[in-house]
């Protein structure tokens, strides 16, 4: 937690809440999102990321409370009628984190976007598989449906003793889910969080032309980005000559740079 969220919303509690009795942490945890997830959580919307930072800031303060149930009511009592901020769910997403100490746990799913997969779910599901599933669905030319069916009928001829349909990603065949027709992280509505992008679809199935007004957009304003939203990375000729030692004449500087599209900052 930065600096400046610390001290913000310290002056909020000292001044809002002035009976909340604050204690030592009652054990040593980080209220942040791990380097290694960071990869991973910068690819959320920003709306996404500041609410995740936002209840991670307000743990913090809630581990240091009284009691977690005096703590939760304080938090909530300065978001009234946010979703997602009361205090009976402010205690739950807390104790989930106390248990697992994954960010993930306060991640509101809808403000993330159809196309977040999470870390449990790839750990999960292979990447070999990932790629297969993704391959049979360009391969059907409408419909991921098909693909899927495709997909349970070659598992179940496998697990049957067919070798020929080996499915990548896998050593053995897995095994069926509890009260499921499926492996663990195999249902339709899961794998289609894996499956190509629109643009891919049809690309695939029709063709690159066709796919042509679902590629990403070249931007023309800066309008509502946000520094660290978009980093352009490329090279570029300079406008001037440099000596270089055991070169007998003056060349162009050829630099690759990393730019802050917001921003216009070349920070690297």
């Amino acid at each position: 937690m930065s600096v400046v969220r610390a001290a913000l919303i310290d002056r909020v509690f000292s001044t809002l809440v002035p009976d909340l009795v604050m204690s030592e942490p009652k054990q040593n945890i980080y209220y942040s999102v791990p380097n290694v997830d960071l990869a991973e959580f910068g690819q959320l919307p920003m709306e996404a990321r500041e609410e995740v930072m936002d209840k991670l800031a307000a743990f913090e303060f809630i581990a240091q409370a009284k009691s977690v149930r005096a703590g939760a009511k304080s938090v909530a009592a300065m978001h009234p009628g946010r979703p997602g901020w009361s205090a009976k769910r402010l205690q739950t997403q807390f104790t989930a984190y106390l248990d697992t100490h994954d960010w993930r746990c306060v991640l509101n799913k809808a403000k993330a976007g159809s196309n977040y997969c999470g870390g449990s779910t790839d750990e999960k599901l292979p990447r070999e598989f990932i790629e297969h599933w993704k391959a049979l669905c360009e391969r059907n030319q409408r419909k991921c449906k098909p693909a899927y069916r495709r997909l349970l009928r070659d598992w179940q001829a496998w697990a049957a003793g067919d070798p020929s349909l080996l499915i990548p990603g896998y050593d053995s065949p897995p095994e069926r889910a509890p009260s499921s027709s499926h492996p663990v992280g195999w249902s339709y509505g899961n794998l289609m969080r894996h499956a190509p992008t629109k643009f891919e679809l049809r690309a695939a199935r029709i063709g690159r032309m066709a796919a042509a007004d679902l590629r990403p957009k070249v931007f023309t304003t800066r309008n509502g980005l946000a520094v660290g939203q978009y980093y352009l990375f490329d090279d570029m000729w300079h406008d001037f000559k440099v000596n270089v030692v055991g070169q007998r004449k003056a060349q162009r500087l050829l630099q690759l740079h990393a730019l802050d599209l917001f921003s216009g900052c070349l920070f690297a």
